[in-house]
């Protein structure tokens, strides 16, 4: 109300309006008003300054719920920027594609660049040879003992594998870190290492699952088909993706490096599908049969029916959402997708309890 009374309205009369409108007026403030209302000059004045204070009530307001409206617009906007920027670095890398020819002449034309690329080409050529040649010794080593330690064949793969897999470290490592190699070196020799030992590791998991005697026995033609789709493009993922990153490190444009990093991914993404689609009849046989089962957890929460005969449409279309997610870099896209999937899994339990 202060700017009631810099208008020259009685100061009794605005603290009488104020109590007024407060609830429980007392007598002389009353009076005061009543005194007002009864002078037209100070009641026009009143009337006028208590609309001026109604208006800037309402237009703080609406700059409040303009301000909400405008962060919300201002967030779609960085996601839209986000997205764009990605469509145009993959644009790029594409236009920059021909001149990858001419990046690998120069690199060869070059005798400075040659001398170094035959120099690390070399060392890491007696790294890896030491490291294969102590991960086959350790593999052989291993295959006689397991079978005299374990009779299942699901306990032996993931022993041998990493048994194996440690010896390879060993000698990688030791020979980039401990011995007098050059930055580059180290650094490109590390990135292949870590490709190949995630690539093994994959492969001795998923070995591991689908064994014989597994969760996941491969006595059948699409088990055979899943496990061979899973650990191949689970181990070509996993290489291309570090053996781009040691290309990168070696000079290769950085719009190069991100096309056959969508190339990549976008095959890895393929390959999935198809394995998929592959095994969906195998798959919606093992659901029907278990949806018979009444008493069994899954069926008591999920609609069974329904999933056998969609559950490769679910899969398929989450693959290429995530594919889309990653490719265009779009902000907070993965913990979106994720709460979706939790989402409809949710909605299913609760369209099969009700």
């Amino acid at each position: 109300m202060s700017s009631v009374r810099a208008q020259g309205v009685p100061a009794a009369a605005v603290e009488a309006t104020e109590t007024a409108t407060a609830g429980a007026p007392a007598a002389g403030d009353t009076a005061d008003l009543v005194r007002v209302l009864e002078d037209p000059v100070a009641r026009d004045q009143l009337i006028a300054r208590l609309k001026a204070l109604q208006a800037e009530t309402q237009a703080d307001s609406a700059t409040a719920e303009a301000s909400v409206v405008d962060d919300l617009l201002n967030e779609v906007q960085t996601r839209q920027d986000a997205v764009q920027d990605a469509i145009f670095q993959v644009a790029d890398s594409w236009r920059m594609l021909p001149f990858l020819g001419s990046w690998l002449h120069e690199r060869l034309s070059n005798p400075v660049h040659r001398a170094a690329l035959i120099e690390i080409s070399v060392r890491l050529a007696l790294v890896f040879v030491l490291g294969i040649i102590l991960r086959a010794t350790a593999r052989r080593w291993l295959l006689e003992r397991t079978k005299r330690w374990f009779s299942r064949e699901a306990y032996r793969i993931p022993v041998v594998g990493t048994g194996a897999t440690l010896a390879f470290i060993a000698g990688t490592l030791i020979s980039l870190q401990v011995l007098d190699q050059p930055f580059l070196v180290r650094k490109v020799g590390t990135d292949i290492v870590i490709g190949l030992v995630g690539a093994w590791l994959w492969g001795t998991f998923v070995r591991a699952v689908f064994a014989s005697d597994g969760l996941v026995p491969s006595d059948h033609p699409s088990s055979r088909a899943l496990a061979r789709g899973i650990r191949l493009y689970g181990q070509i993922g996993v290489i291309g993706y570090f053996f781009l990153s040691a290309a990168g490190r070696l000079g290769l444009p950085n719009v190069i490096v991100l096309f056959f990093f969508h190339i990549l991914f976008f095959l890895v993404a393929v390959g999935l599908a198809v394995t998929v689609m592959r095994i969906r009849e195998w798959t919606a046989t093992w659901l029907r049969a278990h949806a018979e089962k009444k008493e069994a957890p899954l069926t008591r929460f999920l609609p069974m029916h329904f999933i056998s005969q969609t559950w490769h449409y679910w899969v398929v279309g989450l693959i290429a959402l995530f594919y889309l997610v990653w490719a265009l870099r779009i902000p907070g896209g993965f913990v979106f997708l994720t709460r979706a999937t939790v989402l409809t899994v949710a909605i299913l339990v609760g369209a099969r309890l009700l």
